[in-house]
């Protein structure tokens, strides 16, 4: 969780930006959106969809989490 939350730290610092990106994806994971190089992707594929089952405030709860992981 570390490493995914340094990676869309760097690309969207924003918290409001990130915190979105994150409710996002984890609804609907995508390549297109995806910040894993396409490498990573093809050997491991795209995370299952574990925010489609949670509620919109869990899945803010799950977005901060990540976003408060780094610094």
């Amino acid at each position: 969780a570390f490493g995914i939350s340094k990676h869309v730290k760097e690309r969207y610092g924003n918290k409001d930006v990130f915190v979105n990106f994150i409710d996002k994806y984890i609804q609907k994971p995508q390549e297109s959106i995806s910040i894993c190089k396409k490498q990573v992707i093809k050997s491991f594929g795209l995370m299952p969809p574990i925010g489609a089952s949670l509620t919109q405030e869990e899945r803010k709860s799950v977005s901060l989490y990540l976003y408060n992981l780094t610094k």
